[in-house]
């Protein structure tokens, strides 16, 4: 007999332990995760610098990549590992890295049976990759360190072994609302290191990404250590628009007894020579010390060599060497003159100044800003630190310091870094960003490819629960189903009978918020888990060829479901959750197919399956299968399934709009005696006709006249469109909230939105197209089939601009 996990343990007390003070001291980095294997699912699947280094066959770090993918396959992992706070301890000591990971299990498992977890890690006392794992109630840990294993055992077990370890302080800076928070232990990082964040022992940082950008946020607390001033507006938002390698922006300390203003704004920077293929390290500084710059020369004579553009003035002859050496303490000195320009003072090689005065010249057109990591920052924020860096400054300095902040070979894929620093109240505060390396200038954001064969099926997205994102699913010609992850990586496949039919869907058939795919080919029904398992009782063999796609119904909202098919003996069969057929189901009496998918509605506590045959004819069934509401009339709809179904206040006025057998629109009202035309037949010019329903409240009628498009709201206003093209009305799979319109001759989609406004980009795509935010980051993607081969996702800014809504 199982028992519960509090009649396991016995005392509430031990449920909610924390381990944080059980941890050894000493570590160089902590974190704190959020359902970690959760988190750890969603950032492996959707964050595209994770993607491009593990696609990297290159890659030094095979080994660790190895073992996240053991993680995120292990059953037993995911189970210990799923809910709640998971600590993570990173202690580096010489060249060797070891590890601990610990969550309280008892916790979070409060629904289910205690003792078979407990019974797996007993016999998993090795776990993948020959990690160690270990269980001490309430917590469960693994580590590839016996040592720190049992260290942490011996603190639990033993509270006069405990040593501080100074964590426990440092967890209460931590944001609720972060996935993932991180505590940098600065004194086992270099000068270098410590220099960045301005803090000599410790860092907290909250760690948040979407699918180009990881952002990193948090403070630190050391007030002795604090060299910084207040922020301030930037001086130099000029300079941003130049080739850099490396922005660097300070305010500084002149501690000079004859110059009244003490702060200073400054910037180093990396300029580029894109045709010497070098870069030139030139210091900037605030266009205010311009009318005090003959304070620092220690000639008065030598100001009139500045004046003169011909002649140069050596840094050697100043004292803005010794000013400059505090806070600039790598810089080469060597050969570097004082130069003016515009409003500005720089120190910089007599090549330098020729290359700053090139690009700041033709920077002044203002023709375009550069498409890289200094784009995308914000000059509008003040701060007392600002450092802008391409990936291979950002490899110099953590790679180089030996830090375990940042893997080196992980920022071969990032096209660089922001790192702002900004003083408060004598707090430090930070706000870090790595971006994606984008290869290409383009306003078509391309988020990844993957080369399939032969697609004739799909895309469809489907919700993943580890992730919260959507997965995509395509078949080939061959019958083989594709799983892929949002981040463009297959991840398995499977063989079905035949080609699927229709739509897929989900269900939660286990009712614990894990979703299953749904679907059918000719001969059977297939309900697969995440993994490409089959549920048991799964695959139904059907008797007869289906002839729609299988639905399922949950008709009080309490996961038991019913799976709806229609076979081509013109039957309709009903089957349970554990693929048996339902019994007490009486066939509908049917004249002929059903082509189309069966639906679902309930009006006034009342159900409704509504099934429409090929005949035109509509009946109205009860759960049983028995005629509920009979119509008078048939329908004489086209076999393209364009309706949309209005509901009322009573099932005599609620309705069906649909594209009739001429090619127009027409609407029935199910207490009516027959249809009646929208769109009369004199309206000769309309060649194709499209029903778009955001809701049922808000139908919209597209009419195609050659190049002119009318959309013509239900009860209202109608907008026009002229297009340079021959276009089609497409009818995508994913979320309808827009108007895809495809350029046939050009294989092209652009996008009408819900505000009527037709958006300029157009992508190369197919028919066989989706659109659905997949990442879950409130930006959509395209996700479409080229050349029957290639699958394409691209993320549209157009759509997710708020000016479009």
């Amino acid at each position: 007999m199982f028992f519960s996990i509090r009649t396991k343990i016995g005392e509430q007390v031990i449920i909610n332990k924390n381990p944080v003070k059980y941890y050894p001291a000493d570590a160089s980095i902590f974190l704190k995760f959020k359902n970690f294997s959760n988190t750890l699912h969603h950032f492996t699947e959707t964050n595209m610098m994770w993607s491009d280094w593990v696609k990297n066959q290159n890659n030094k770090s095979n080994h660790f990549i190895e073992s996240i993918d053991d993680i995120l396959k292990d059953s037993l992992f995911n189970i210990c590992f799923e809910n709640g706070n998971s600590y993570l301890a990173i202690y580096k000591k010489d060249s060797m890295v070891n590890w601990l990971l610990v969550n309280n299990l008892l916790k979070h498992q409060k629904d289910i049976e205690f003792s078979e977890i407990q019974q797996l890690l007993n016999e998993n006392q090795k776990y993948f990759n020959n990690q160690n794992i270990r269980f001490s109630s309430p917590f469960v840990l693994v580590s590839n360190e016996d040592e720190l294993i049992d260290k942490f055992l011996k603190n639990l077990h033993n509270k006069d072994s405990i040593k501080e370890n100074g964590l426990n302080d440092l967890v209460l800076f931590d944001s609720e609302s972060s996935p993932l928070s991180i505590w940098i232990n600065l004194k086992n990082e270099s000068q270098n290191i410590k220099n960045k964040f301005y803090a000599g022992s410790w860092a907290q940082l909250d760690i948040d990404y979407s699918s180009s950008k990881i952002t990193l946020s948090g403070l630190s607390n050391e007030q002795q250590e604090i060299s910084l001033f207040n922020p301030k507006f930037s001086s130099f938002d000029l300079v941003k628009e130049l080739d850099l390698k490396t922005y660097e922006e300070r305010q500084i300390l002149f501690d000079s007894s004859f110059l009244k203003m003490k702060e200073i704004s400054s910037i180093r920077l990396k300029l580029l020579d894109k045709i010497q293929s070098r870069y030139h390290d030139i210091i900037l500084l605030d266009e205010n010390i311009k009318e005090d710059v003959h304070l620092f020369f220690i000639n008065d004579s030598i100001k009139d060599l500045l004046d003169n553009s011909i002649e140069k003035t050596s840094i050697n002859q100043t004292i803005f060497k010794k000013l400059l050496s505090v806070d600039y303490a790598d810089y080469d000195f060597k050969d570097k003159y004082i130069f003016t320009h515009n409003d500005f003072v720089f120190i910089a090689s007599e090549l330098g100044k020729r290359e700053l005065e090139y690009q700041l010249n033709k920077t002044m057109s203002k023709q375009q800003k550069q498409d890289d990591f200094l784009s995308i920052s914000n000059s509008y924020q003040p701060s007392s630190y600002s450092l802008y860096a391409d990936k291979d400054e950002m490899i110099d300095l953590f790679a180089k310091n030996q830090s375990l902040l940042f893997n080196s070979s992980f920022l071969e894929f990032c096209g660089g870094v922001k790192w702002n620093v900004n003083k408060y109240d004598n707090r430090v505060y930070y706000g870090i960003s790595l971006y994606q390396n984008n290869k290409q200038k383009t306003n078509k954001n391309v988020l990844w490819k993957l080369p399939l064969k032969d697609i004739v099926w799909g895309p469809y997205a489907v919700k993943n629960h580890r992730t919260n994102t959507r997965d995509i699913v395509v078949q080939d010609s061959a019958n083989v189903l594709y799983y892929i992850g949002a981040n463009g990586k297959l991840k398995w496949t499977k063989s079905i009978e035949s080609k699927i039919k229709g739509t897929p869907s989900q269900i939660d058939i286990y009712k614990n918020n894990k979703f299953q795919l749904l679907f059918n080919s000719n001969k059977q029904i297939y309900l697969i888990d995440i993994l490409g398992n089959d549920v048991d009782g799964f695959p139904i063999f059907l008797p007869h060829q289906a002839t729609n796609q299988v639905v399922a119904f949950d008709y009080d909202k309490n996961k038991n479901y019913r799976f709806l098919i229609s076979l081509n003996n013109s039957k309709i069969y009903n089957y349970n959750v554990d693929g048996e057929q339902v019994s007490g189901w009486l066939t509908p009496n049917l004249t002929s197919n059903v082509m189309m998918p069966i639906t679902h509605f309930a009006i006034n506590g009342l159900d409704y399956i509504m099934i429409i045959d090929e005949s035109g004819k509509i009946l109205m069934c009860n759960r049983k299968g028995e005629d509920r509401y009979k119509l008078k009339s048939k329908i004489p709809m086209t076999n393209r399934f364009n309706y949309a179904l209005k509901k009322s206040f009573s099932i005599d006025s609620s309705s069906i709009i649909f594209e009739d057998s001429s090619g127009l629109i027409s609407s029935y009202v199910f207490s009516e005696e027959s249809a009646k035309q929208i769109i009369k037949m004199d309206d000769d010019s309309i060649e194709r006709v499209r029903i778009i329903a955001f809701n049922q409240n808000n139908i919209n009628l597209c009419l195609k006249n050659d190049n002119q498009l009318k959309i013509q709201k239900e009860k209202g206003q109608a907008y026009d469109f002229t297009f340079d093209y021959d276009f089609a009305m497409l009818d995508l799979n994913g979320e309808h909230n827009y108007f895809p319109i495809f350029n046939s001759q050009l294989k092209e989609i652009q996008f009408i939105n819900q505000k009527y406004s037709l958006l300029p980009t157009l992508y190369r795509a197919s028919e066989k197209s989706c659109i659905y935010d997949i990442n879950n980051d409130n930006i959509y993607e395209l996700v479409s089939v080229l050349n029957e081969n290639i699958l394409v996702c691209y993320q549209i800014a157009d759509i997710n601009s708020p000016t479009n809504y």
